[in-house]
């Protein structure tokens, strides 16, 4: 009777140490055998990421497109929202991923997966030469108190300053990843 609830614990334990694989494979046991399981719900979202964070974003998507349209008012929606639009840039599925992105930004502005979602977003208008709608999303995250997404906002900012050719305003963007967050892999990059 407590297998569902050990495969769920098990999952959710690797899912929080980022071991993805075995993460994976716990959510991917508990819906396969136990698919009445009160935990189903949340293993499917867990499963989701997993597969996302371990290489499979079709795979991933596949999992979140039925499972986001029923959860509305659900509070893990932000995150469903958020893995799905990760999902949908991961296969270079660019329009929706965007569109998902603008979503979360728009109906959940104070939620945490607002930051993730506000950088996704920046990142996809740079690459739709939407410049100004882009440094508006980095600078929102850049401005905030997440010091570790202020780098990374900030580091993309950079890429992009320097796809335009403004080679000095480049170079503060990076310096600002770098002094936000100096142990951060975002400030190693730029």
């Amino acid at each position: 009777d407590a297998a569902d609830d050990a495969l769920f614990r098990l999952g959710s334990g690797a899912r929080a140490a980022g071991q993805w694989p075995l993460a994976r494979e716990s959510f991917q046991l508990l819906r396969d055998r136990y698919p009445g399981s009160p935990f189903d719900h949340d293993a499917r979202l867990g499963l989701a990421e997993a597969l996302l964070k371990s290489g499979s974003p079709a795979d991933a998507q596949a999992q979140l497109e039925p499972l986001v349209p029923t959860i509305t008012g659900d509070p893990k929606l932000p995150t469903a929202l958020l893995l799905l639009a990760q999902a949908r840039e991961a296969t270079g599925d660019r329009r929706p991923a965007l569109e998902i992105y603008d979503r979360l930004v728009r109906e959940f502005p104070n939620a945490d997966e607002t930051r993730p979602a506000l950088i996704g977003q920046g990142r996809l208008l740079q690459m739709e030469g939407r410049w100004e709608e882009s440094r508006q999303a980095l600078e929102r995250v850049i401005a905030g108190t997440d010091r570790a997404a202020a780098a990374e906002a900030a580091y993309w900012l950079g890429e992009g300053l320097r796809a335009r050719g403004s080679h000095d305003e480049a170079v503060e963007a990076y310096m600002t990843a770098a002094y936000l967050a100096p142990a951060s892999p975002w400030s190693r990059r730029a």
